[in-house]
């Protein structure tokens, strides 16, 4: 797949001339883009991606904010492991590549998911589509399944079941200049491990980052005595989690 890349002025230009158009003129497009008529204008060597997305979309549209971004963004993980696509970190990490993706692609179920505007927007959020390089709402789904990702999407799916929307941003935009992939994925299995049972309370994940994050600054898990497992283990005995035990019970 040779990917093709908006930049920061050009996404701006087209989300801009969108909200030119009237309220009403607006919502008559809305009424199409629940339809799924935004497809025609996806150029052909993205349809199968489109269709994939806005089908998973369709089936889990009414489940809830976090659900959305979990299925949606699992969906959109697998298929772009595949050998046609091949999207790897590297690509991952290039913002014009998820602008053209966010505009061209999957504006629409960017907007359904979001229908909110920001102090740059009339009708949409410009942070959420193209212009935070942290929030572009469909690179965040991409980067929350990799840092998540343990080997398929079943066990994916159990692992982060019970984080949220919230917890998304905690890990994606405190990261500073880089993501330790396989300390992160250990992390959030030990998290949804000792919180088998409830949802992960948006306050204490906070504040577990904010406390995660400092420490990273400082010390280099893979040096700790024990490695990894036992420098996650520290900080999540220091927020006073509870271990649990084998069969599950705490």
């Amino acid at each position: 797949m040779i990917w093709k890349r908006m930049n920061n002025t050009e996404a701006k230009k087209i989300v801009e001339g969108i909200e030119k158009n009237s309220e009403e003129a607006f919502n008559t497009l809305l009424e199409g883009w629940k339809e799924g008529k935004f497809s025609d204008e996806v150029d052909a060597e993205y349809r199968v991606i489109r269709d994939k997305i806005f089908a998973e979309y369709s089936k889990c549209k009414n489940k809830g904010g976090y659900e959305i971004d979990l299925r949606v963004g699992l969906a959109l993980y697998e298929l772009l492991l595949k050998d046609e696509f091949k999207l790897n970190p590297i690509y991952a990490n290039d913002d014009d590549i998820w602008r053209y993706l966010s505009v061209r692609v999957f504006l629409d179920i960017t907007y359904l998911r979001e229908p909110s505007n920001d102090r740059f927007g009339v009708y949409f959020s410009h942070d959420r589509v193209y212009k935070h390089t942290k929030r572009i709402w469909i690179k965040q789904l991409w980067w929350w399944i990799h840092l998540g990702w343990q080997g398929d999407v079943e066990s994916t799916y159990e692992v982060l079941k019970n984080y949220g929307s919230g917890c998304i941003s905690q890990v994606l935009e405190r990261a500073g200049k880089g993501y330790r992939v396989e300390v992160t994925r250990k992390l959030l299995k030990k998290m949804a491990e000792r919180c088998p049972q409830s949802k992960v309370l948006q306050d204490d994940f906070r504040a577990f980052m904010m406390l995660y994050y400092a420490k990273m600054f400082v010390v280099e898990p893979t040096l700790v005595d024990g490695g990894i497992d036992s420098f996650l283990d520290k900080i999540l005995d220091e927020k006073l989690l509870p271990r649990s035990t084998v069969d599950g019970t705490i």
